[in-house]
């Protein structure tokens, strides 16, 4: 990343990234969740992602940052009420216009947002097929995904970890009892890289 601090907290500026000598201008947005993305595990992307939407009055700006401090709170920490409070409010608000994107593939669950972005999706096998292209590009941030029964059998697990984007899943929860032989399935590379499984 060739800018500094102090330049990501510039709406105007245009961040450019450089790859093996290429350099690559992305808009703004796109450029934050390249980096958030990149950086899933550092809140320092996503707070600056936060400032800058606050530029253009976004809640998400709000929501990014009360998403963040709960995840730095411990369970019982005094201050987490006053934060969930403010979580919950904001969902409640800005709920549908959050999630009405996902709506013609994924039946939406609460909560799917991790530290301000979206992480995790519950959905049925169909709903994968006809939306994962759509949900990996849209959202570099999802790492997490329960694939509920939908009566697919063996066929389905196998292609659906050749889905292009589907490397980044890191969390998986396959919750299909009718899978009779699951050898094929440990063997794909793609089972090495979950932290979850």
């Amino acid at each position: 990343l060739r800018t500094m601090e102090d330049d990501w907290l510039k709406p105007t500026h245009v961040c450019e990234f450089v790859r093996c000598g290429v350099t690559m201008t992305m808009s703004m947005e796109s450029a934050f969740l390249h980096e958030i993305a990149t950086h899933l595990d550092d809140d320092f992307p996503r707070l600056v992602y936060a400032d800058w939407l606050e530029e253009f009055g976004d809640p998400r700006a709000q929501f990014i940052r009360v998403q963040c401090e709960l995840a730095r709170l411990g369970p019982f920490d005094p201050a987490r009420s006053e934060l969930e409070i403010a979580e919950e409010l904001l969902l409640q608000k800005h709920w549908t216009t959050w999630t009405d994107p996902l709506h013609p593939w994924v039946g939406i669950q609460r909560d799917p947002f991790r530290r301000g972005m979206l992480e995790h999706l519950d959905l049925s096998c169909r709903e994968f097929a006809l939306g994962a292209e759509y949900l990996f590009a849209e959202y570099p941030c999802l790492r997490s995904l329960t694939i509920r029964d939908d009566h697919a059998g063996d066929n389905s697990l196998p292609a659906m970890l050749e889905t292009p984007g589907f490397n980044r899943i890191t969390r998986f929860n396959w919750q299909e009892p009718y899978v009779q032989n699951i050898s094929p399935i440990l063997q794909n590379p793609a089972v090495g890289k979950f932290e979850e499984l």
